[in-house]
């Protein structure tokens, strides 16, 4: 299998060639079969314990074939970060362009048009970072419309709850 992906991915048939250079060296084969005669002889002690040992040397062959996948996922993450960086670096420098000709006397109707589509791109921007974070595409709003709602005298609940804490700590 390493002499299949030597030419198209070395470090792959490299750590390959490691792991199976690992397997031997743990005569790992002749453990399995050891295990074997073990269980067969009902000598299930002994089986028990080599197979806890075999067990931790195979682990130890999983993580290092495993340890590919996390240097490729750390290169893709490292692309996309560089990829957000670009386009947020392109999104401020439009902006500023946008804040420049605004104070320049620029013609609104043109620039607000041009302010709503690099609006849209930057929430395009959010979107794709929330999306490859796991997290929801639209950030919980739950909060702030409960924070919204008014009491039976037209005031925010939230500033009522904080008066009455106020009061409660007063007559303490």
């Amino acid at each position: 299998m390493a002499e299949l992906s030597a030419a198209g991915d070395p470090r792959r048939a490299a750590l390959l060639r490691k792991a199976v250079a690992q397997s031997k060296d743990q005569l790992i084969s002749v453990r399995f079969e050891r295990i074997i005669e073990l269980i067969g002889k009902d000598q299930l002690s002994l089986a028990i314990d080599n197979q806890t040992e075999l067990d931790q040397d195979l682990r130890a062959i999983l993580e290092l074939l495993m340890s590919e996948n996390r240097a490729k996922s750390i290169e893709k993450e490292k692309a996309r970060l560089r990829d957000y960086i670009k386009r947020l670096g392109e999104l401020i420098r439009k902006e500023k362009d946008i804040q420049g000709r605004t104070l320049g006397g620029d013609e609104p109707k043109r620039l607000a048009d041009e302010q709503r589509k690099l609006a849209d791109r930057t929430g395009g921007l959010a979107k794709d970072m929330r999306k490859a974070e796991g997290g929801n595409e639209k950030p919980d709003r739950g909060k702030r419309k409960e924070n919204e709602k008014e009491n039976e005298k037209g005031k925010p609940a939230a500033r009522i709850k904080k008066r009455k804490t106020a009061r409660e700590r007063r007559r303490k």
